[in-house]
C-alpha cells in the first residue's frame, strides 16, 4: 500500500477512532434545548453500542500500522466504557438470586398497533399469572382486560384514556392516577398492593415517559415525576417504559434525586428484534425494603417492538 492511501484511511479513521468514543460518553452531560442537545438526547442511549462501534476503526488503525493512534482509541473507549460502568454501579444493585421471591409484575409496553390479537395477552397473562401485571398502550385492549377480571379482580386506568393500566390479583389500599407532564394523561398510576402474608403493602408505581428529546415537555415531566418518587418512603417498586437508557441524563437525574435503584444488569428491551443488542429503556426501579431475585424477558411472541419484563421480588 502507497504512503497516500495509507494516510488517506488513517484519516478516514480518525474521526471514529478518536473523537467519536469520548462523544459517546459526554453525550449524557450535554444540555437540552438546542439542536445539540437534541442530537445528545437522541444518542446518549445508545453509548455501549457507539464504543462498540469503534473498535473497528481502532482495530483498522493497528493493521495500517498506526499502533499508537489504535492504543489511544483503544484506551479512550476502554476508559469510556468504564465511566459508564462505575455510574451504573453506583446507582444500581445486583440481582439476590438467593432470595425466595413472593411477589412477582409484569410489565409489558403493548404497542398501540399491536398486529397480535389481545387475546394471546391473555393467554401469556393467564399462563404467568404475575401478583401484578402492568400494561401500557393498551388501548386495544380494553375488552380484553375486562375479560381477565377472573384472575385479576383489581384493575387501576383506561379511565378517560388506555395508557397505562394496572391489574392486580391483590387488593389496593391506595390508588392513584396521574399525569406525569403537560400533554400525556393517565400514564403514572400508583397503587398500594397488599399481597397475602405481608405485614404491610407494597407500593407499585407504573411510569410511561415521553421521548426525552422532546423539548419543553420532557424537563417538566423529568421533575414531576422525580419529585413524586422521592415523597415515596414506604417499600416501593416502580416499573415502566423510561423511553431512556440506564446511563442517559434523564435516568441519572431521576434514580440520584429519588433514591431508587436499579439493576445491575438491565436488560435490554427496545427494539425487540435485536434481543440483547439493543437498549434498555424500559425499568425496574426499587427502594426502601424490595429485592429484585430476578427479571426475564416477557412477551418476545406477542407482537411488540418492547421486550416485556417479568419481575420477581423479595419483599421485606
Amino acid at each position: 500500500m502507497s504512503q497516500v492511501l495509507r494516510g488517506t484511511f488513517i484519516g478516514l479513521c480518525l474521526p471514529f477512532a478518536l473523537p467519536l468514543p469520548v462523544l459517546a460518553v459526554l453525550f449524557q452531560f450535554m444540555p437540552n434545548g438546542d439542536p445539540l442537545g437534541s442530537f445528545a438526547r437522541i444518542l446518549e442511549h445508545m453509548a455501549p453500542q457507539i464504543l462498540a462501534v469503534c473498535l473497528v476503526p481502532a482495530l483498522l488503525l493497528w493493521l495500517l500500522r498506526a499502533r499508537v493512534l489504535s492504543l489511544l482509541s483503544l484506551a479512550l473507549i476502554l476508559g469510556g466504557g468504564g465511566l459508564l460502568a462505575t455510574q451504573h454501579i453506583q446507582t444500581s444493585t445486583p440481582l439476590h438470586a438467593e432470595l425466595e421471591p413472593d411477589f412477582s409484575v409484569v410489565w409489558f409496553n403493548a404497542l398501540f398497533d399491536n398486529p397480535v390479537p389481545p387475546e394471546a395477552i391473555a393467554d401469556e397473562l393467564r399462563a404467568t399469572l404475575p401478583d401484578v401485571a402492568v400494561l401500557a398502550e393498551a388501548t386495544q385492549l380494553e375488552d380484553m382486560i375486562a375479560d381477565l377480571s377472573d384472575v385479576f379482580p383489581y384493575r387501576l386506568g383506561c379511565l378517560e384514556v388506555c395508557e397505562v393500566v394496572i391489574l392486580s390479583r391483590h387488593p389496593f389500599l391506595v390508588r392513584a392516577v396521574r399525569n406525569p407532564g403537560p400533554v400525556w394523561r393517565e400514564r403514572m398510576l400508583v397503587v398500594d398492593v397488599l399481597p397475602p402474608g405481608q405485614d404491610g403493602p407494597v407500593k407499585v408505581v407504573a411510569l410511561h415517559m415521553v421521548k426525552p428529546w422532546y423539548f419543553g415537555i420532557t424537563e417538566l415531566e423529568t421533575q414531576l415525576v422525580t419529585a413524586r418518587l422521592r415523597r415515596y418512603t414506604g417499600p416501593t417498586v416502580v416499573v415502566g417504559d423510561f423511553n431512556a437508557a440506564p446511563w442517559s441524563e434523564r435516568m441519572r437525574f431521576i434514580r440520584k434525586r429519588s433514591g431508587l435503584e436499579g439493576i445491575r444488569w438491565p436488560m435490554a428491551t427496545w427494539p425487540a428484534a435485536a434481543g440483547w443488542a439493543g437498549v434498555p429503556i424500559d425499568h425496574v426501579l426499587v427502594k426502601n425494603g424490595p429485592q429484585v431475585v430476578a427479571v426475564t424477558p416477557w412477551g418476545a411472541a406477542l407482537g411488540s417492538d418492547h421486550r416485556g419484563l417479568l419481575v420477581d421480588i423479595a419483599l421485606p
